[in-house]
């Protein structure tokens, strides 16, 4: 399958795997992360503006339990027991 050695149809499966591993791994383990930087997503090479369109939703939606604090590009996970602030 020689279109997925290079080009476009590459690019864009790897960026698709790179947001869902980062979705996996927010969702899975936010009830032990306190708090992740936006233009720090080690291993899943994303950037602050990617990190937030993919969080945002997930936020929103009551999947994941954060805030954005835009002061320190981050993201505020809250913690069982927790209430929200």
């Amino acid at each position: 399958m020689n279109e997925f050695k290079d080009g476009p149809l590459k690019k864009a499966l790897e960026q698709e795997i790179k947001e869902i591993s980062m979705k996996i791994y927010i969702i899975e383990n936010q009830m032990s992360l306190e708090s992740m930087r936006l233009d720090q997503t080690d291993g899943f090479q994303m950037s602050k503006k990617e990190t937030l369109k993919l969080v945002s939703p997930l936020i929103v939606k009551g999947t994941v339990k954060a805030k954005i604090c835009a002061e320190t590009d981050t993201i505020l996970f809250e913690r069982r027991g927790e209430p929200g602030k």
